[in-house]
């Protein structure tokens, strides 16, 4: 992470300044986001990527988990608990107000999960649910994804780094007042992926 840092600072003409905050080492991130985020090293594998004003909380808790280590406990609680073979998920009440411009309708609420496949080994999937005020909402937002996806997955670019095969068998479906995306990838596919999004970060 430090390494990470490091050069995503060093290639926009600064250089990183980590600080201590209560015994943790806490860096703002060196890219421009919206919010501003700062990266907590919360434990020896273990980074929290926050807002400054949710900084004195990620704090607290780490310090809290950081004493219950040292007593030899282990409490984990459950919102911070993987499931088995789950590798990643991101939870939100709300999307920033930059997310929200791109998106012509955004959920009120919404979950993201990366887990391995089930049945095929060496693919990834990725779901996502988005919770809506009501069926209709939840129905019109499907049908605008549904236009973005086959949008994008007839683009030059991403059919070049072969990522238009996922886009185009994702499974976009209503239930209730929810718009639920399922698609699988290769870690290859995942590979591309991070790296475009990477490549964004720095300003590709």
């Amino acid at each position: 992470i430090r390494e990470a840092v490091l050069t995503m600072s060093v290639e926009r003409g600064s250089r990183p300044a980590w600080r201590q905050v209560d015994g943790f080492d806490v860096v703002d991130w060196p890219a421009p986001t919206d919010p501003p985020r700062v990266v907590v090293l919360t434990g020896e594998h273990e980074l929290v990527v926050t807002t400054a004003e949710q900084l004195d909380y990620v704090i607290s808790v780490a310090h809290d988990h950081r004493l219950r280590r040292a007593a030899d406990e282990m409490i984990e609680p459950a919102m911070l608990e993987l499931e088995d073979g789950v590798i990643a998920t991101i939870v939100a009440d709300s999307l920033g107000d930059q997310a929200r411009a791109r998106i012509a309708h955004p959920p009120d609420s919404f979950e993201v999960v990366l887990r391995d496949h089930a049945q095929e080994a060496g693919r990834m999937v990725l779901a996502l649910l988005g919770n809506y005020a009501d069926a209709a909402t939840a129905e019109i937002a499907r049908v605008w994804v549904v236009e973005q996806r086959d949008f994008y997955a007839g683009q030059i670019l991403v059919r070049a780094v072969g990522l238009d095969r996922p886009l185009r068998e994702a499974v976009i479906a209503v239930d209730g007042a929810q718009l639920t995306i399922d698609a699988s990838f290769t870690e290859e596919e995942v590979q591309r992926v991070l790296g475009l999004l990477a490549f964004a970060q720095i300003g590709g």
